[in-house]
């Protein structure tokens, strides 16, 4: 499922030819709207949000924690082409707050290249998740039903850091890259 959802995803995000997908400060009902043209602002348009996304990220952390390399290494040079980004409060607590006044509306764009052990080390970063909610993880998948535009890779990881795998964290350091396919591993026969 996470896989359709990151290549559906890719696709919507296509600069030239794609919709884009609002940012998860708008609502279900805005968010419809716009889809199917009927978005009263024109800032409510899908259109306008092409080649960016918030939601992104956490997705290929996910993956990446589920040691889908394959996948990500073949659509590395679509996703690096898409503009990152996170609302990062000031205070890591104000992402309780609904509306944050003080903090970073942070864009910028994966490398184009990206070592597998780096990305894995960020697909399991939680540095961001307030320390009064560590103690809790139960609680941050509502947190993220509620206020959805709190999405943030660190929040994503925290909730999953439990299901991280062995065998995941033990890959190749070889480079998750766009222009080269890594070299498999020759099976031994016996």
């Amino acid at each position: 499922m996470l896989e359709v959802l990151f290549l559906d995803l890719l696709d919507a995000f296509k600069i030239r030819r794609g919709f884009g997908v609002l940012p998860p400060y708008y609502s279900a009902k805005q968010s419809l709207e716009g889809v199917f043209g009927l978005a009263e602002e024109e800032t409510d348009n899908p259109s306008n949000f092409r080649g960016s996304s918030y939601v992104l990220e956490p997705l290929v952390f996910a993956l990446a924690r589920r040691g889908r390399r394959e996948l990500i290494e073949e659509h590395w040079a679509r996703y690096s082409r898409i503009a990152v980004e996170e609302f990062i409060p000031k205070r890591a607590i104000d992402v309780l707050l609904w509306h944050g006044e003080d903090g970073v509306n942070s864009t910028r764009f994966p490398n184009q290249t990206q070592s597998w052990t780096a990305l894995l080390e960020s697909a399991t970063d939680a540095t961001g998740v307030p320390k009064e909610l560590r103690t809790d993880l139960d609680f941050l998948p509502f947190l993220l039903l509620v206020y959805p535009h709190r999405i943030r890779g660190a929040i994503v990881n925290a909730i999953e850091g439990g299901k991280f795998t062995e065998k995941s964290q033990r890959k190749s350091h070889q480079r998750v890259s766009s222009k080269k396919k890594l070299p498999r591993k020759k099976s031994k026969k016996k």
